[in-house]
């Protein structure tokens, strides 16, 4: 249960206080020799926290426990471990490894139902990594149409708007901020907002761009999210700020973001992936060049 009000608290982008949950149920767990089982559940959960948190280092050593973990005492369930990893991998800007774990996932898969983060997986290789699009694409729009979690469902929506018209494209990403408020995703209703400023300001609705850029990067607070990575969230911010005509606005927070990746590169990211990190993530890559190019 521990274990659930953590994912829970990540779901509600409160990733810094899920850790305390998850010892909790750890030591629940020893105190009744359960260990093994609870461990691998709640590496998982502090996996997806602590890469919200920007803490790959110990997100990857997670996800490692967890994989190996599930693999000896529950292969049936390991999909989602490998899909958390494969997560990582891909914000490490290590595109190959994370396809690989995609393909170790689906294998993996024995029920229908962890099929879903896979399906996400999918989508977000097709949009950043340019991978197998058209298959993903086809798979997210199907995936709406099964029985999936709403917060799955919100997350599928957000990243098929990616490619749609920008009538559907802007409903889409209005009616998700909607449903993610009132689920107190607020992690969602972030990067809805931020997706939403980006086709606001392609239909030149520069005001509601500007407004919704700024509430999306309130919103997130330095934290990525399970759909946008904080730095996606500065760059669209930057990008609709210096659209808009603000460029002043747009330097200072182009630099803050470059600030918080080399940062976080230094602090939290393993040594042999920090230049990936910031090099072949195309999301960072572009983020530190826009702060390069406002000056």
């Amino acid at each position: 249960m521990l274990g659930n009000a953590a994912l829970g608290l990540v779901r509600l982008h409160r990733p810094a206080d899920a850790p305390a949950r998850l010892d909790r149920s750890d030591a629940l767990a020893a105190a009744h020799d359960q260990t093994d089982g609870a461990r691998s559940s709640n590496d998982w959960v502090a996996t997806r926290a602590l890469r919200l948190m920007g803490r790959w280092s110990e997100a990857l050593q997670r996800a490692e426990a967890a994989v190996e973990t599930m693999r000896v005492r529950s292969p049936e369930t390991m999909s989602n471990a490998i899909v958390a990893r494969a997560n990582l991998w891909l914000d490490l800007g290590q595109a190959t490894r994370a396809v690989q774990d995609r393909d170790l996932a689906h294998r993996c898969a024995t029920r229908p139902a962890l099929q879903h983060e896979i399906a996400l997986l999918d989508l977000r290789l097709a949009i950043e990594a340019k991978v197998r699009t058209e298959n993903a694409m086809a798979r997210g729009r199907a995936l709406l149409d099964e029985s999936v979690q709403p917060f799955i469902e919100l997350v599928a929506r957000l990243r098929l708007s990616n490619s749609a018209a920008h009538a559907d494209a802007l409903a889409v990403a209005r009616a998700v901020v909607t449903a993610a408020r009132e689920a107190e995703f607020r992690g969602l209703e972030a990067s809805a907002l931020s997706r939403l400023a980006v086709f606001e300001m392609d239909v030149g609705d520069a005001d509601s761009a500007v407004t919704h850029a700024r509430l999306a990067a309130e919103l997130a607070g330095e934290l990525n999210t399970d759909d946008l990575s904080w730095p996606a969230i500065v760059r669209n911010a930057v990008t609709v700020l210096q659209s808009a005509g603000l460029s002043d606005e747009a330097r200072r927070i182009a630099a803050c973001g470059a600030t918080w990746l080399r940062m976080v590169a230094e602090n939290h990211v393993p040594p042999e992936f920090r230049e990936s990190f910031l090099n072949r993530n195309p999301v960072n890559l572009e983020l530190h060049r826009l702060a390069i190019r406002l000056g």
